[in-house]
């Protein structure tokens, strides 16, 4: 359903039950876009080099208060945060739109992060498509967790409580938004 709303031109599509968060991101990517295609028509206003305007980050949590956090320590970026509560609802996401970063908890009901991991790093090999930076988010920070996060397929590990400027500067090695 995602390929073809996309295919008639909805440059946003939404799961129902959509939360407040979820459609004012897509409004607010839906209006990025617009402004970009306009940008586009008049020329480049950024220097060259400069961080990517809008780029998407999915963002994976099945708490409420986690995902809210994470929202306020990246308000002030670049990036425009959509969310998905466990890991089943972000690879369905995943699949319905291009994101240039996910930052995925580990220990999640339905589907965990690192199944989730598994599952985007499959289709996108299966599509012969470059691998979007998966960033593990867990409470712990034993070895084993960060083994266990890459070996699923992700890029990098971060152990909860994530410090502010620690995910904004993961977030900047990844996704190239500050």
């Amino acid at each position: 359903e995602a390929s073809s709303a996309r295919s008639l031109g909805a440059s946003e599509y939404l799961v129902k039950p959509v939360k407040k968060a979820e459609l004012k991101a897509a409004i607010l990517a839906t209006l990025g876009k617009a402004q970009a295609r306009s940008a586009a028509a008049k020329g480049p206003e950024t220097a060259p080099g400069a961080p990517p305007s809008g780029a998407r980050i999915l963002l994976v949590d099945d708490s409420p208060d986690n995902r809210l956090l994470v929202q306020a320590f990246l308000k002030n970026t670049a990036g425009v945060v959509e969310c998905a509560e466990n890991g089943a609802v972000a690879v369905d996401k995943f699949k319905a739109g291009g994101y240039d970063l996910v930052l995925m908890d580990a220990q999640m009901p339905v589907m965990d992060g690192y199944e989730a991991a598994r599952h985007i790093r499959g289709w996108e090999r299966s599509r012969g498509l470059t691998a979007t930076p998966i960033i593990a988010l867990t409470a712990d920070a034993m070895k084993e967790s960060v083994d266990r996060a890459l070996e699923a397929g992700c890029d990098e590990h971060l152990a909860k409580p994530i410090k502010k400027q620690v995910l904004i500067e993961a977030v900047g090695r990844h996704a190239g938004i500050r």
